[in-house]
């Protein structure tokens, strides 16, 4: 009876330090997704003016088809500027993240940038 008791606890204890270590706001394997910087600035237009986005650096470098014959190289996190009517706003990084579908992503903000008043 104790061993069972003990081995129940471990497990509660096992999967309690599980779902606070993947909500700790860290990125993990698997929920990127690999876009490219004009992928990225589409994606923040659906809810902004204007967007442009670029890479960072050390959050990508994969390359990715974007036609027949040529290659760009693919991001998961970038630092963007947009416009969304009352204000500008520059230097906020976003990530890219999977979606409920095969090959939807959501761009999400995890660090923002400045904004002004235009």
């Amino acid at each position: 009876m104790k061993l069972r008791l003990l081995t129940g606890l471990a497990v509660v204890v096992c999967g309690l330090g599980a779902v606070s270590a993947a909500s700790a706001g860290s990125w993990q394997p698997g929920l990127g997704f690999w876009i490219t910087d004009h992928a990225a600035a589409t994606k923040l237009e659906n809810r902004h003016d204007f967007a442009f986005c670029s890479g960072i650096k050390r959050f990508g470098t994969q390359s990715l088809r974007t036609g027949e014959y040529t290659w760009e190289k693919g991001y998961w996190r970038f630092e963007c500027s947009y416009d969304d009517g009352d204000r500008h706003c520059f230097g906020a990084w976003f990530d890219s993240t999977t979606g409920a579908r095969k090959n939807t992503y959501f761009m999400r903000l995890v660090k923002p940038g400045r904004c002004y008043t235009v």
